[in-house]
This record gives C-alpha cells, sequence and structure tokens, in this order.
C-alpha cells in the first residue's frame, strides 16, 4: 500500500473544505432563492385572491390560502406586548352596521315627487247598492322611475324692425334683435349638450365612440372627430383662463401636493407621429390644511424629467408633498415632504408577500403597527389649527418616529437586502430627512394621498380611452380634466357647473376678463355655489 505523506493528506483536507465551503455557499443561495420565490408565490396569491387593504387588518394566511380562497375573513395584525388597553380601544375601526338605508336616506331632496292615487272604478257598494263615502288614503308603496334623456332642437329666430321715419327712398334704416352668441361659432353644439359630453368623458371615462352611440340611440348622429373639437375648444377658449388664476392661487399655498402618471399620445399637433413611447400627466394640488385645498391643477408634457415640476413651481418656496422620485429636487426652493403611505406600503408588501410565522413576516407586521400608530395620531388632530397640530406632533408624534428608527436600524442587518422587507426598510431609512419634514409644518401632511386620489381617474380613464389622440388633445384633456377633479373637491356638480360657464361666458370678453371676474366663476365662489350646487 502506497503510503500518503503528510503534505498530501494536508492538500486533501483543504481541498474537501473548499468542496464543502461551496457547497454551503451553494446552500445558503439556494434557500435565499427559495425564499424569494415564496414571496413571489404569496405576493401572487395576494394578488389574485386577498384583500387589496394597506390597513393593518390585511394580511391573509399563505399557509392556510386553500381554505380561504372564497372566505373573506382577514387575519389581524398583533398588537404590540407594551400596547396598553386604552391603546387597543382607541384604535381605528370602520364600523358596520349592517342596517340597510331607507329610500328616504339614499333620495336627494331634489328629485321631483308625483303622487298616483288608486281609485275604484265604481263607488257603489256591490251589497246595497248604496254609495260609498271616501274615508281616507292610505301608501302602499313607493318606486323610483327612470326618465330617459332627450333632445331638443333649440331654434333661434331674430326679429327684424324698420323705422320708417329715418329711412329714406334710398336708405332703408332696419334694426336687428341680437342673438345670444353661441358657445363655439357655426356649431350645432349648445351649452347643455357640451357639458354632457364633457362630464360622460372626463368625469365618468366614457370613450368618445360610446358617447358617440348613446347620441345615436336619441336620434343624432355626431362623428368623435366633431366631440374632440368642441372638447378642445371649450378648453383653450374658456377653461384655460380658469386654470391659469387657479395656478396662481395655488403657488400662493404653504404646501402643494405633486404627482404624475404616464399616458400615451398617438400624434403630435402638426398631425406628425408622436415620437415618445409615453408622455405624462402632472398632477399639482393645493394641501388639505391650505386656504384652497380644492384646487387640482393637471399640465400634459411629453417627459418626466424634473424641469417640469421646475418650470411650473418656479421659485415656490413652501412644502412640496411628493413619492421620492428624484426629479422633484429640481425644484430649487420648495422643501420636500415624503409620503408615510408610501413606506406604509412597502411593509404591507413584504408582509404580504412572507410566509405566516416568519420573522420576516412578524418584523414587517411590527414596521406597519408602528408606522399606524402616526396615522392614527394624524386622525385626531386633523380639526387643530396649523399651530395646535405641530405641537401634538413634536409631542406624540415624534417620540413614535425615534422608536421607529431605532427599530428598523436594528432589524434592518437582520434581514437579507433583496428581501422585501429589506427593500422596504432601506426606503425609509434612506428617505428619513423627507419623511421628517411635515413635523415641523401644521399645514403639512403625513401622506401623498391626495395627490393620489386625484390622479386615480387618470388612472382608471385610460384604460377606457386607452390614448390621447394628439398633444392638443392631451393638453385639453388636461385642463379639463383640472376643472372636473376640482369641481369634485369643491363640492360642485362638475356637469351643472360647465353648463352654467358655457351658456355665460360666451356672451362676455372672456379672453380679456380681469382677475375678479375670473375669480367669480371658479369652482368655489359664491356665485358658482349659489347655482351648481
Amino acid at each position: 500500500m502506497e503510503s500518503v505523506s503528510l503534505e498530501e493528506i494536508v492538500a486533501l483536507v483543504k481541498e474537501l473544505q473548499g468542496k464543502l465551503q461551496e457547497l454551503e455557499e451553494q446552500h445558503k443561495q439556494d434557500e435565499e432563492r427559495h425564499k424569494r420565490d415564496q414571496e413571489i408565490i404569496a405576493k401572487l396569491t395576494q394578488l389574485l385572491y386577498g384583500k387589496k387593504s394597506e390597513k393593518t387588518k390585511y394580511v391573509e394566511d399563505t399557509e392556510h390560502h386553500q381554505d380561504s380562497l372564497f372566505n373573506e375573513v382577514e387575519a389581524t395584525v398583533p398588537v404590540s406586548e407594551t400596547a396598553t388597553a386604552e391603546q387597543v380601544i382607541k384604535s381605528y375601526v370602520r364600523k358596520r352596521t349592517g342596517k340597510k338605508r331607507s329610500l328616504d336616506e339614499c333620495l336627494d331632496a331634489s328629485i321631483p315627487v308625483e303622487e298616483v292615487t288608486v281609485d275604484l272604478p265604481d263607488t257603489q257598494c256591490k251589497v246595497c247598492g248604496h254609495e260609498l263615502h271616501s274615508v281616507g288614503r292610505e301608501l302602499v308603496r313607493r318606486e323610483l322611475v327612470y326618465i330617459p334623456a332627450k333632445l331638443l332642437l333649440k331654434k333661434f329666430y331674430r326679429m327684424t324692425y324698420e323705422c320708417r321715419h329715418c329711412s329714406t327712398p334710398d336708405h332703408t334704416v332696419m334694426v336687428n334683435a341680437a342673438p345670444p352668441a353661441p358657445v363655439i361659432p357655426h356649431s350645432y353644439v349648445g351649452a347643455g349638450l357640451l357639458a354632457w359630453v364633457l362630464a360622460q368623458k372626463f368625469e365618468y371615462a366614457v370613450p368618445l365612440y360610446r358617447i358617440e352611440n348613446m347620441l345615436a340611440q336619441l336620434g343624432f348622429t355626431a362623428s368623435r372627430a366633431s366631440m374632440a373639437n368642441w372638447c378642445a375648444i371649450a378648453a383653450l377658449e374658456y377653461l384655460e383662463p380658469l386654470c391659469q388664476r387657479m395656478k396662481e392661487i395655488l403657488l400662493s399655498e404653504p404646501a402643494i401636493h405633486a404627482d404624475e402618471t404616464p399616458v400615451q399620445v398617438l400624434r403630435n399637433a402638426d398631425g406628425s407621429k408622436f415620437s415618445k413611447t409615453k408622455a405624462y400627466l402632472w398632477l399639482f394640488a393645493g394641501g388639505r390644511f391650505g386656504r384652497h385645498p380644492q384646487i387640482r391643477l393637471f399640465v400634459y408634457k411629453p417627459t418626466r424629467s424634473g424641469d417640469v415640476p421646475k418650470d411650473f413651481l418656479g421659485e415656490y418656496g413652501g412644502y412640496l408633498h411628493t413619492d421620492d422620485y428624484a426629479g422633484y429636487n429640481k425644484v430649487p426652493y420648495a422643501k420636500r415632504v415624503l409620503c408615510w403611505a408610501h413606506v406604509r406600503r412597502k411593509f404591507v408588501d413584504a408582509a404580504q408577500s412572507t410566509v405566516r410565522g416568519t420573522e420576516n413576516q412578524a418584523l414587517a407586521r411590527e414596521g406597519i403597527e408602528q408606522i399606524g400608530k402616526l396615522f392614527e395620531i394624524e386622525r385626531r388632530i386633523e380639526q387643530l389649527s396649523p399651530e395646535e397640530r405641530v405641537q401634538v406632533r413634536l409631542q406624540q408624534e415624534k417620540p413614535v418616529l425615534e422608536a421607529f428608527w431605532a427599530w428598523a436600524n436594528s432589524a434592518i442587518v437582520r434581514v437579507a437586502p433583496k428581501s422585501r422587507l429589506g427593500i422596504a426598510l432601506k426606503y425609509a431609512l434612506s428617505n428619513r430627512p423627507g419623511l421628517e419634514t411635515y413635523l415641523t409644518n401644521g399645514y403639512c401632511s403625513l401622506s401623498n394621498n391626495l395627490a393620489e386620489s386625484s390622479i386615480r381617474p387618470i388612472t382608471i380613464g385610460r384604460k377606457n380611452w386607452t390614448f390621447f389622440a394628439s398633444t392638443k388633445g392631451a393638453r385639453a384633456s388636461a385642463i379639463i380634466y383640472s376643472l372636473v377633479e376640482t369641481c369634485k373637491a369643491a363640492g360642485t356638480e362638475p356637469q351643472t357647473y360647465f353648463e352654467y360657464l358655457f351658456t355665460h361666458l360666451p356672451q362676455m370678453n372672456w379672453q380679456q376678463a380681469d382677475t375678479n371676474t375670473i375669480d367669480d366663476y371658479l369652482p368655489w365662489s359664491t356665485r358658482i355655489k349659489e347655482h351648481c350646487c
């Protein structure tokens, strides 16, 4: 038997140790890959069958998901051991009484009422033949009647008069009555029809081809091209000065919310093919605690460059609520306020994407619970003044924040950096300065949900109308969306508002109107509230 030297044995051991290390490393990678696969499966399962809420009662039991595919019962997030009974009782829970609303609770007082009295065909007694005497009536039932829309063709005639005193054999003096100016010159569309088209397309996201079919059912054929032209003229001739004035007011607000969403545009204004794959609608809105929280301004731009908010906001030096998109850093004087709803969303995503009972899910739930304390405090102080709101935030929310940062720093070293929880923790810690900006100003909000909820009609409508035909149409649409969403925020009915505008504005020199005149026609003005609410 051939002898083996000590050097050979040592080399063999080192080789085996190297292979063992490689196997351990491979095993570790396989485990991480398996965890990521589990996260993906859990996330897809949640998207298919689970709740979409980001609140604390949300996490589906992924281990027993086959038994809960058709079960609407939600798993609850465990309360922290340090939480007191009083804190648990005060946590926000939406009350569901299950009581069915009565018809009177569902009906608006403006709905007309028609009474139908059912009488006997013969008021003689069938037994004795004598006349029956009425002793009263009783309500048997109530029913709602749908009255279909209808079109009315209105013909304008003008009277012509001759002054026979001033007239001579060579010159006849004629005087004509002046008819009201049309909303669109040389067009048959009236104020009411134009307002209805705008409401259908921009408030209810009905595409033009469906509006075309709806009008055809009412007995009128209108092409989509004509209706698109109506919308463009209405926006650029009548609504744009209102948006310009709203921008002036918005820039004087202490806090502004901003967001953006992609849209597809087919052609440029000159008819040539649009060169980019996507363009953007940008939203700028007044803060909920400001003087004009109802303002919603959409701006169409072919790019997502940070130059867009820079050009729009100019030298604005207030507080700017956004997500963490770096493009907003180009606004030179604004103070960035980042969104805690985005942070919570990432922790919710992490909790929903991990298997129940794992350390990662426990940590994700703890993060959600701590962030939820901030939102709970904010709900309690909504009605306070800005000064009082700052005081409460420093007293109650700042300690919560300090505890959250300490927890996040300790948790991030315990999780894989590329896991969903690792991403959530890194997102929060890297954005800490912007997430704390709101503390010291009572006009700021905890989240940018106001902007996201305002831009949601665009994302919903995009699924129906798919694209803008041209850059001109995209610009006009941004203007109309601005007035629609501002009306909704101000409690003004958009269709009624548009009809009022298109009835009165053509009768004045609207393009040359001064600021006071324009203010009278803003969606929240006293004049508009009297006629359009």
